[in-house]
C-alpha cells in the first residue's frame, strides 16, 4: 500500500521498510485497495487490501502496480533461523509455495486463514494447514478472530 509505505517508512537500526508485495512469483503485480470516500470527499484506504479481489461486488478499488517477489529470492543469502508473520489477506499460501528454502530454517510461523472464500481464487484453511504439516511444522495454537478467520501458530 503506497499510503501505508508513505506513513511509516523507516530505515533505522539496521530495519528496511520495503514497499514491495510478497506472494509465489517475481515481477510486477496488481495490488488492490479496497477505498471509499468519505463526506469531506477525502479519501479512505481501508488496512485489509491484497493481491487479490474480494468475493463481493460492492467493493471499490483503487488499484496500483506494485514490485512482487518470493521469500526465498528476498532471504536467499540470510542465513540463521526465521520467524514468519503472515498476515496476506487471503494470500498466505502463495506466499508459503515459494519460501520453501526459507521455510527449512524457520522455527515458527504466526499466519492469518479463512474457513470461507472471502477473497477471490484464495486457498482455505485446510490447505495452508496441509502444506505445513508436510513441511515438518506442528499446529500449536489458534484463535477465533472472526467466525471463518482466524490466526494460527506453528512450530518445528
Amino acid at each position: 500500500n503506497p499510503y501505508n509505505y508513505a506513513k511509516y517508512a523507516v530505515s533505522k537500526n539496521n530495519l528496511q521498510y520495503i514497499h514491495q508485495a510478497v506472494s509465489n512469483y517475481t515481477g510486477n503485480t496488481t495490488f488492490y485497495l479496497q477505498t471509499k470516500r468519505n463526506p469531506k470527499k477525502t479519501k479512505y484506504v481501508r488496512g485489509n487490501n491484497s493481491l487479490l479481489k474480494r468475493n463481493d461486488e460492492k467493493t471499490i478499488y483503487e488499484e496500483v502496480t506494485v514490485e512482487c517477489d518470493t521469500v526465498d529470492n528476498m532471504f536467499h543469502d540470510s542465513k540463521g533461523s526465521f520467524a514468519l508473520w503472515i498476515d496476506a489477506e487471503g494470500h498466505g499460501f502463495e506466499i508459503l509455495e515459494k519460501s520453501v528454502n526459507v521455510l527449512t530454517n524457520t522455527k515458527i510461523i504466526f499466519i492469518e486463514v479463512e474457513s470461507k472464500e472471502f477473497w477471490k481464487d484464495q486457498q482455505l484453511d485446510t490447505i495452508v494447514i496441509d502444506f505445513l504439516q508436510n513441511k515438518g511444522f506442528t499446529l500449536l495454537a489458534r484463535d477465533q478472530e472472526y467466525p471463518e478467520q482466524y490466526n494460527m501458530i506453528f512450530t518445528k
